[in-house]
């Protein structure tokens, strides 16, 4: 499911437009990104925990040459699901 998808199948439930779907869809990934900039973290009771997470630099390989390169260290993110997740992905 693409961006586009998620925001009409709100729409479809909430029976709101698209146009407001759309716009509290953008905005949750804005509060989002803010607070794991932030080296914060975001919960959601029984769906899962996002966090950040720091890579250390590391060596690599370039995949077509086979030349060593250093890969940098960066910032990603983690999610860790929560209970009822698991629970709905394993038909519990």
């Amino acid at each position: 499911m693409n961006k586009q998808e998620m925001v009409q199948a709100l729409s479809e439930r909430t029976r709101l437009k698209q146009q407001d779907c759309l716009r509290m869809l953008n905005t949750f990934m804005d509060l989002l990104g803010e607070e794991l900039g932030r080296g914060g973290r975001v919960g959601f009771q029984g769906f899962g925990t996002f966090c950040e997470w720091k890579q250390s630099g590391r060596p690599g390989r370039n995949p077509r040459t086979g030349e060593s390169a250093l890969i940098r260290p960066r910032t990603s993110v983690k999610f860790k699901p929560g209970l009822d997740l698991l629970a709905r992905l394993n038909g519990k």
